[in-house]
């Protein structure tokens, strides 16, 4: 079963909390699983490929209101729990529109405040000018990160900040950087009016 019965990591939490939402709308309990063994397959293929391909760069396909947002959180889990014996960064960049980066972070904020998670060790920040020295002063009592970046072009220069942090106080073995572009649709930092290019 791709649950635990004693709760011991992130990622089966992420599971139930999943499978508890979707229950909400959808009384079935053989749809509900269903949707969960197709969630749970989707992750893992994501999840085997990256530990088969240390490095590389993946593309992530889903519909509008597809649940982009819980499997990012869910894939997140996943790295946490295998990765647990160093430090891990991610860095995920959201959309410009203030509103729909709160309420990214917010759903971030929401899962990771779950009781059942032990997240002493855990942090999520969102961007602020500082957040570089904020993040070297926590670096020594966290060990997984959660960086929440608006896609614009200051986001560049705070993430090179922080990776030069991470070198200042580690050596490259002992972390994991993930940068998650969360908002593949906007797929520019160049934020000038392209209307005569599409034409």
């Amino acid at each position: 079963s791709y649950f635990s019965n004693e709760y011991k990591n992130f990622y089966s939490i992420f599971l139930e909390s999943k499978k508890k939402k979707i229950n909400e709308y959808i009384k079935e309990e053989n749809v509900v699983e269903k949707e969960i063994e197709n969630f749970n397959e989707s992750i893992n293929l994501l999840f085997e490929k990256i530990k088969q391909n240390d490095g590389k760069k993946f593309l992530v396909v889903g519909y509008v209101q597809g649940g982009k947002t819980d499997f990012t959180i869910g894939f997140n889990s996943k790295l946490i729990d295998h990765y647990k014996n160093k430090k891990n960064i991610f860095i995920h960049l959201t959309s410009s529109n203030t509103k729909l980066f709160d309420q990214n972070h917010q759903r971030f904020e929401t899962f990771f405040n779950n009781k059942k998670i032990d997240k002493s060790r855990t942090l999520l920040m969102k961007k602020n000018r500082k957040i570089d020295e904020d993040f070297e002063n926590v670096i020594e009592d966290n060990d997984n990160f959660i960086l929440f970046f608006m896609k614009e072009k200051t986001a560049f220069k705070k993430i090179n900040e922080i990776i030069c942090v991470l070198k200042k106080h580690l050596n490259s073995n002992e972390f994991n950087i993930f940068i998650i572009d969360d908002e593949g649709d906007n797929a520019s930092f160049n934020t000038k009016d392209n209307s005569s290019i599409l034409q």
